[in-house]
């Protein structure tokens, strides 16, 4: 089992292309990490990966419950390693213009600062709301780093 989030690169790293084939994600995020780790991607057009892949380009993007097609692309990608390779170099320019901590979280550190600024504090001098808002910042900051390495 993985004890840190700064061993997700040594795993990503591992492996020659990433898949989603779900039906329904919110992200999906682990699509974003193995891009940021140079990896493959092929996927189902759930989450924001229709905003996020330019099939083709810098992934793969096959319909819901689709197997033939799904396979068709994984055969294509582990087939030719040069093509992969563009993909996944792809991938990684994507996430670096466009989804690194400075351009998606950054924004919204404000946001979370007045909120926390604003919330009163329990008898023991932190709020749930304050320390639920460290930790997601925290986190968020600390996994957005470990992808992009």
């Amino acid at each position: 089992p993985v004890d840190t989030l700064d061993k997700m690169s040594l795993l990503y790293g591992a492996i020659d292309l990433y898949l989603c084939t779900s039906r329904i994600e919110g992200g999906p995020v682990p699509v974003l990490e193995a891009m940021a780790c140079a990896r493959a991607v092929v996927s189902t057009p759930v989450g924001h990966i229709p905003e996020l892949i330019q099939d083709g380009a810098n992934g793969l993007i096959v319909p819901i419950d689709a197997p033939q097609q799904t396979a068709e692309a994984i055969r294509k990608a582990l087939s030719d390693p040069e093509f992969r390779q563009r993909l996944a170099e792809a991938g990684r320019a994507t996430i670096l213009a466009s989804w690194t901590w400075d351009k998606v979280l950054k924004p919204i550190g404000p946001i979370y600062e007045r909120v926390v600024a604003s919330d009163n504090t329990r008898s023991n001098g932190v709020s749930a709301t304050k320390a639920m808002l460290m930790l997601l910042l925290r986190s968020a900051k600390h996994k957005m780093r470990s992808a992009s390495k």
